[in-house]
C-alpha cells in the first residue's frame, strides 16, 4: 500500500511572507515608479511535473505595501500574462506543465519604463543509494545530491517527512546533507520518506533604485524509508 505524506505546494511556499510584510494592497499609479520593488520566483516539483511563476510588486522594499498593476504597468513571464491573486496581497501567477529551465519575466511600470529580468533553474538529483530501506531513528541520516555546482547565493537542503511529526530541514554541506540523530529521534517508528530542494536567490540584474529579487527553487520526488528504534 502506498504512503501518502503531507504536500507543502508550490502556492503555499510562493506566498509565504517574512514576519512584518504589509498585507495591504494599493493601486501602483499612486507612488513613485523608481520604488517599485520587484520579486519573482520560479518554483519547479517533480511530484507535480509542474512549474509555478510568482511576481509581486511593493512599494520601497521587501516588506512595503503590494502593488495592483494597472494602466501602463503590466508584467510577463516567457511571453505571457500572469494572473493577478489577491490572496495575502495583490500578487501575479500562472504555472506550466514541465520544467522552465530558463525564465524571464518583463515588467512596464505606471511610467512606461522596462525592466527585463531572467533566471535559470538548475536541478538536483538526490542519490537513492544513500537512502536505507530501513534506519535507526537513534543515527543520523546522510543523503547525498548531484547536479552542478552551487552558483553564489544557493543551497541545497533536505526535507525529511513523517506522518506523526512536523517536517525537518537540514542545509547540505559540501554533497552531503547530514540530519542529526537528535532531530532524526524526534520521528516515530514507522514510513518516513525524503526529498531534496535546491534554492538559488539573487539581486534582479534589472531594477531601480530599490532593486528586486529573482528566486528559484527545484524539488525532488520524495523516497520513502522505514525508521526502526
Amino acid at each position: 500500500m502506498k504512503t501518502t505524506f503531507p504536500v507543502i505546494t508550490g502556492f503555499i511556499v510562493a506566498l509565504a511572507l517574512p514576519t512584518g510584510c504589509s498585507l495591504e494592497t494599493e493601486d501602483v499609479h499612486t507612488v513613485h515608479q523608481k520604488r517599485v520593488h520587484q520579486t519573482y520566483s520560479v518554483d519547479f516539483r517533480e511530484e507535480s511535473n509542474l512549474t509555478e511563476f510568482v511576481a509581486r510588486f511593493r512599494f520601497g522594499g521587501t516588506s512595503g505595501t503590494n502593488l495592483r498593476l494597472g494602466g501602463k504597468s503590466s508584467v510577463l513571464v516567457n511571453g505571457k500574462p500572469m494572473e493577478l491573486h489577491d490572496f495575502l496581497g495583490a500578487n501575479y501567477r500562472t504555472s506550466q506543465k514541465g520544467i522552465s529551465a530558463t525564465t524571464t519575466f518583463d515588467f512596464v511600470d505606471a511610467d512606461g519604463r522596462t525592466y527585463k529580468n531572467a533566471g535559470t533553474l538548475l536541478a538536483v538529483a538526490l542519490d537513492p543509494a544513500s537512502v536505507p530501506v530501513k534506519h535507526s531513528k537513534k543515527a543520523p541520516l546522510s543523503i547525498r545530491w548531484t547536479g552542478a555546482p552551487l552558483r553564489k547565493a544557493e543551497w541545497v537542503e533536505a526535507q525529511v517527512l513523517s506522518l506523526k511529526k512536523a517536517t525537518i530541514f537540514v542545509t547540505a554541506v559540501g554533497d552531503t546533507v547530514t540530519i542529526p540523530a537528535t532531530e532524526m529521534d524526534q520521528f516515530s517508528v514507522g514510513a518516513a520518506a525524503v526529498k531534496l530542494r535546491r534554492q538559488n536567490s539573487v539581486e534582479l540584474r534589472d531594477g531601480n533604485e530599490v532593486g528586486g529579487i529573482f528566486r528559484t527553487t527545484y524539488e525532488t520526488k520524495t523516497t520513502a524509508f522505514g525508521l526502526t528504534e
